[in-house]
């Protein structure tokens, strides 16, 4: 159970070592990249992996997505971490921030972070998360 994307048209694009989204489905993956996002509630985070499974995507195509996010307010893609926990990258109207700026809005939001992880009671999957407020 889960969303899922269909699609005959490919949905990745590889070019050197850049992985983008296809220009044909890129506003469907965007849209449900961020609602999703939108899910995870203040206080805790989710996986780039937990999204990309749900999607249908490669995690590093969530990654660039997020990076893109005109709204970090709307849409706060600094609640998504990598699977390990660590931080992971963070942009900010198109520039890059420092992982340190990830981890302090993190904090004000009550998430712990030691040593550049957030510990495993604080990430939370989105997939059971849906199949929970689904019933």
């Amino acid at each position: 159970m889960g969303l899922r994307l269909r699609t005959k048209a490919p949905i990745l694009r590889l070019v050197g070592n850049e992985v983008s989204v296809c220009d044909e489905c890129s506003d469907v993956v965007k849209e449900l990249i961020y609602a999703l996002v939108q899910l995870v509630p203040m206080g805790k985070v989710t996986t780039y992996k937990d999204i990309a499974e749900l999607v249908g995507v490669n995690a590093r195509v969530v990654g660039r997505v997020l990076s893109a996010n005109k709204e970090p307010i709307a849409i706060p893609c600094h609640r998504v971490v990598r699977s390990d926990g660590s931080l992971g990258g963070y942009t900010l109207g198109g520039k890059k921030m420092c992982v340190q700026f990830k981890m302090s809005i993190l904090r004000l939001e009550g998430v712990e972070v030691h040593n550049g992880r957030v510990p495993r009671e604080y990430i939370v999957s989105l997939r059971n998360f849906l199949v929970k407020y689904a019933n």
